[in-house]
């Protein structure tokens, strides 16, 4: 076995390692044996011993020349088994106490928090696509949305049920799903299955010729609307996400205005 390596490992310092293998192979020793069996520096050997002596690894035994041996390894590990325990329990607590303290001052800065903190910006797909369906599973009671096209093309149900899957859980535990379509009168087709798809799994469904932006309420407590800039050809699409009371009241409203405008599906009859 490679003393010294298993005592690096455990946390002994180079030094410390190489001293005390030295000594728990030998009765006792001088500090200049234990330099050069060591092959520690003689400025540095003192330090290292003083340090073995302050964890019970070793003790000095007084005389003209003083000399050092190992405590009995088992004694001595004990001991430092124990000290560790008691550390571990107190670093523990420490760390409980912490998280609580911590918990605290973050709680206080979520209450204290400026209004400009409640909005973020969204810029690629990938996001905006995972915060959408994060308004989809976390809504509790109503979600709205105003749908833009242009829509996916459909090729058969079973893509739109994979692609679906949030909706329809949520519909399933009761969520109340209200969404207007713009009408995609190049895509009339795909249009008219995505329409039917979900209103025939419970989602309460709306048309219309025009829609002013895609948006998306959850309950009454956040909005994203999403903006596309045609001057643009590069990075076009920005997504608003607003946690403000006044804003998603405000966001609400226009909803409810486009609602009451827009015509329930099962009465729309395609030009």
């Amino acid at each position: 076995m490679d003393i010294v390596k298993e005592l690096l490992s455990i946390g002994f310092t180079e030094y410390e390692a190489k001293v005390y293998t030295a000594l728990v192979s030998a009765s006792m020793l001088s500090a200049n044996d234990i330099t050069k069996i060591a092959d520690v520096p003689r400025g540095r050997v003192y330090d290292v011993l003083a340090s073995l002596m302050n964890e019970g690894l070793c003790e000095m035994i007084p005389g003209t020349v003083k000399k050092y041996q190992a405590v009995n390894p088992t004694k001595a590990f004990s001991a430092m088994l124990e000290a560790n325990r008691e550390e571990c329990a107190q670093r523990e607590n420490r760390i409980k106490s912490l998280s609580i303290m911590l918990q605290s001052v973050h709680s206080e800065r979520k209450v204290s928090r400026n209004e400009l903190d409640c909005v973020s910006i969204y810029t690629s797909m990938a996001s905006i696509a995972q915060k959408s369906i994060g308004f989809i599973e976390q809504s509790q009671e109503i979600h709205r949305s105003l749908c833009k096209p242009p829509y996916i093309t459909i090729r058969n149900i079973k893509d739109l049920e994979d692609k679906s899957a949030p909706v329809i859980k949520s519909l399933e535990r009761g969520i109340e799903f209200r969404s207007i379509y713009e009408i995609e009168e190049d895509n009339m087709e795909s249009f008219l299955k995505i329409c039917s798809f979900f209103h025939e799994r419970g989602e309460k469904v709306r048309v219309m010729n025009k829609i002013p932006l895609k948006l998306i309420i959850m309950d009454s407590t956040s909005a994203m609307f999403t903006l596309f800039h045609k001057s643009l050809t590069k990075n076009n699409i920005t997504s608003m996400y607003v946690e403000h009371s006044d804003v998603v009241i405000a966001l609400i409203d226009l909803f409810e205005y486009y609602w009451n405008l827009a015509t329930p599906f099962e009465e729309f009859t395609p030009a």
